[in-house]
């Protein structure tokens, strides 16, 4: 054999890894070193996502949201994956690369958006029925609006005057709180209803044991979300859908609200009779528009 070939052979392949191994442990070190990063809680559940912030590092959850998670730009977000069910993948392509969500298991990946905008995402890992819509949105607002972002999330929605808006609050804690969660609203509630400044971290460990997933979105803050149902329909009409802004401001899509109250299925592949997924509550046209107009204020 050629001994002077056998050589470079073996040296050129060395020398590339070495190099290459360089620039990964460099990589490494500097995401050791990020400074001050935002944690996020990520619970992937048939079919969408549920995150969990603690904003000021003190060990407790102050704001649990769904569908769309935001995130300040330029400040490195350690997102901390979790399921409640089956295997899920987070991927948001010009954000992140894949990384699954394994129950029982906890997987840790740190991301910066470099620049505001709302960008998409998708399960990549197949888990069931309506795998094929189960997405996600990631905002990405400057500093400052994430701060204002913030304090709108801490903060508790005010509370319905409207008489139709009044009575969708009763048919929420009476129809709806049993699976869902208005912070400080319980199937037990009664009038004068009152809100709770933080979530309770316990959601999802009391309410009905017979959920797949032991969970049901928060809503508490609805309105400061632009998709809902798994990031499958918008909240608002028009161009607010897609505004880079702390606070939405725009019309409410009441139309795409009443569609999902009238009958889940229709809107999203769901299996309820196996308790994945919204079931079909047989509300009046009455109590979809009761139901509406107090959503619709819960921002």
């Amino acid at each position: 054999g050629n001994t002077t070939l056998e050589i470079g052979w073996t040296l050129v392949p060395a020398l590339v890894l070495a190099i290459l191994a360089v620039f990964n442990v460099k990589t490494v070190l500097e995401i050791e070193k990020s400074e001050n990063p935002i944690e996020v809680r990520v619970i992937g559940q048939q079919w969408w996502w549920e995150y969990r912030y603690d904003t000021n590092n003190d060990g407790t959850v102050d704001i649990i949201t769904a569908t769309q998670v935001v995130v300040p730009v330029g400040r490195d977000v350690k997102m901390k994956l979790q399921s409640n069910d089956v295997i899920h993948s987070f991927w948001i392509p010009a954000i992140n690369g894949k990384l699954d969500a394994v129950p029982g298991r906890t997987h840790t990946l740190i991301m910066t958006a470099d620049k505001p905008g709302i960008y998409q995402g998708q399960c990549t890992e197949y888990c069931g029925l309506s795998h094929g819509v189960m997405r996600m949105e990631l905002k990405a607002l400057p500093p400052a609006e994430f701060d204002k972002w913030v304090d709108a999330m801490t903060s508790v929605p005010d509370q319905p005057t409207d008489p139709k808006a009044i009575a969708g609050q009763e048919l929420f804690v009476s129809q709806c709180a049993r699976c869902h969660q208005v912070d400080g609203l319980t199937p037990e509630s009664s009038p004068p209803f009152k809100y709770s400044k933080l979530p309770d971290p316990e959601y999802g460990q009391t309410v009905d044991s017979t959920l797949t997933s032991k969970n049901a979105p928060n809503l508490t803050h609805l309105m400061m979300r632009q998709t809902f149902a798994g990031s499958l329909l918008p909240l608002y009409q028009g161009k607010a859908a897609e505004s880079v802004t702390a606070v939405p401001d725009g019309v409410p899509d009441r139309s795409n609200l009443k569609d999902w109250l009238r009958d889940p299925e229709s809107v999203k592949p769901m299996n309820p009779e196996n308790n994945q997924g919204m079931p079909n509550l047989q509300l009046s046209e009455t109590q979809i528009d009761q139901l509406v107009a107090y959503l619709v204020t819960l921002k």
